[in-house]
């Protein structure tokens, strides 16, 4: 009986062809009388087909995982949407402002453009006639604001210690109108032609 079960143990190897001389011909001789063998024998051949057939059948690609994935999760179009993500930040901003500014300011310190300065007693460029009035002690400044105001002049000069300031009227041709509104109105006490 041990001989039946060696011959049963050595029948994977007689399909593929591994044994020995000897033991194939001992193989051979048992299938001979014993149907169950024979029979158990087509068993082990149509298995060792179907693991040949396996066996045989291509092997997936490499890149199987990743066109599977590719396949169940496309990639998703982007879709630009104005936020505020677009637009630096504030920091970003304050930062950019910045320098900017120190730019510009060393350029102007490294080109400084002159400004006129003028002090209010610089000699008046301007063209223009010269009054001297001289407006009473109780004339408010709003009331000779508003006199020098309806007129067009302006004051140049003063006032001087006995109170006299020096009007200026831009057009020589309105001088004579200046001074008769001057004369009539009770705030000034004097008003004439300066020297030239």
């Amino acid at each position: 009986m041990s001989s039946e079960k060696e011959i049963r143990d050595l029948l994977p190897y007689y399909v593929k062809g591994l044994l020995s001389e000897p033991e194939r011909r001992r193989v051979e001789e048992a299938l001979k009388k014993d149907p169950a063998l024979r029979e158990e024998l087509e068993e082990w051949r149509a298995l060792s087909g179907a693991y040949d057939l396996l066996a045989a059948e291509e092997r997936p690609p490499k890149d199987l995982f990743l066109r599977l994935r590719a396949r169940l999760h496309p990639p998703r179009r982007r879709i630009r949407v104005f936020t505020l993500r677009a637009f630096p930040s504030f920091k970003t901003l304050v930062i950019i402002f910045q320098f900017l500014l120190i730019v510009f300011l060393g350029i102007k310190a490294y080109h400084p453009s002159p400004l006129p300065y003028t002090t209010l007693s610089a000699p008046v460029k301007e063209r223009g006639e010269l009054i001297n009035v001289l407006f009473r002690p109780e004339a408010r400044e709003g009331e000779i604001r508003r006199l020098l105001l309806s007129v067009g002049a302006r004051i140049v000069d003063g006032p001087y210690p006995s109170g006299l300031y020096v009007i200026k009227v831009k057009n020589p041709g309105e001088v004579p109108r200046v001074l008769a509104v001057f004369r009539k109105s009770p705030l000034v006490t004097l008003a004439e032609r300066a020297s030239s």
